[in-house]
């Protein structure tokens, strides 16, 4: 059996989800929406915000292809009930432990210290953890479909097309698919989560299967013409990124087919830049690729709470900005390595 292992891509997944506090901190600043439980902010910085946002059109796309890649991987090497196991202490646990404990500790701490009462919903329990859920849901699909039809390049190809397009109307139609039915507001949310969202990302973490049981084709891409993929990913990056309407506008623009092929074009550039590149870990690598999946889930109270105690300090929206990410950082990994000292925590927040 091939042992291969591909540390790069190990790499690239950990720093897509460690993007995750800048990316956050970043949310907090924005003057387009609210994204804070609190509205009344001394901090708003468009400027940052837009510099930051540019992320959003690649890195969980990225991570979904890097995923679906690595899983196919998996899958390859596992019968099926090691691999449902499997995702099970790394997807599932965190997500209904783990995650579930943060959100109620931070929700707890809007109620009793800051004296705030949000609406509830089911995004104040799941929210910036809504990724392991689609996950589980691929992770489901795995199972249901099998390696002969995956084979199939004629199939393979066929279905990417298909995947890309649904993508596409879910960009134009986010807010429309279930409010068409005039469902509760919960009910909409729910099958937004398990519905929606994996089909915007279907694309990506089947391209990575695909690309997994034809991999040994990666090796005639060669090195340079993956510099001039990523400097043309790059362009179409940018405009794609400029060329974002207002809300209100979303539907009627040109925008979401841009924002999808730049999409695609940056998460695989990313894809075959960390796939040659593959030197094992680094102690350094190692504790951070360890600790991303936990640091993201812990980071988003981190990041409210951080937040709104600093957004009263008289200091410019740069140095708060700055200030934020470090300190939730520094929390994020001195919260880790209490948890991964204890079987319990470990469990919780799917370590190894």
């Amino acid at each position: 059996m091939n042992k291969e292992y591909f540390y790069g891509l190990d790499k690239l997944r950990a720093i897509m989800m460690l993007f995750g506090p800048i990316y956050h901190a970043a949310c907090y600043l924005t003057p387009y929406f609210q994204w804070s439980p609190y509205s009344e902010l001394n901090h708003r910085s468009a400027n940052i915000w837009n510099i930051i946002s540019i992320e959003t059109i690649f890195r969980m796309q990225t991570f979904f292809l890097v995923s679906g890649f690595l899983a196919a991987m998996l899958l390859s090497r596992r019968t099926r009930k090691e691999y449902i196991l499997a995702r099970i202490k790394r997807v599932f646990l965190p997500l209904i432990l783990g995650l579930l404990l943060c959100n109620i500790l931070q929700n707890l701490y809007f109620y009793f210290v800051l004296d705030l009462r949000p609406t509830f919903s089911y995004g104040m329990l799941i929210f910036h953890g809504w990724f392991l859920v689609v996950l589980f849901v691929f992770c489901i699909l795995d199972l249901l479909t099998t390696q002969s039809n995956s084979n199939k390049i004629r199939l393979q190809i066929f279905l990417l097309i298909i995947f890309f397009i649904i993508g596409i109307i879910i960009q134009r139609q986010a807010n429309k698919v279930w409010e068409l039915f005039h469902l509760p507001t919960f009910i909409w949310q729910v099958l937004h989560l398990i519905f929606t969202q994996p089909l915007q990302y279907l694309f990506y973490y089947y391209l990575g299967k695909i690309l997994y049981l034809h991999r040994e084709k990666l090796h005639y891409i060669s090195i340079k013409n993956i510099i001039y993929l990523s400097f043309f990913s790059t362009i179409v990056l940018f405009f794609a990124h400029i060329s974002q309407p207002n809300i209100s506008n979303l539907i009627s623009s040109p925008y979401p087919y841009l924002r999808n092929i730049a999409s695609a074009l940056m998460s695989f550039s990313l894809f075959l830049i960390f796939y040659r590149y593959n030197s094992k870990h680094s102690q350094i690598s190692q504790y951070l690729i360890s600790s991303s999946i936990a640091i993201y889930i812990l980071h988003h109270p981190l990041c409210l709470i951080i937040g709104y105690h600093l957004d009263f300090s008289p200091i410019r929206n740069t140095h708060w900005f700055i200030l934020t990410v470090i300190l939730v950082f520094l929390c994020s990994f001195a919260i880790f390595n209490c948890i991964r000292c204890y079987k319990t925590t470990r469990i919780m927040f799917g370590l190894k």
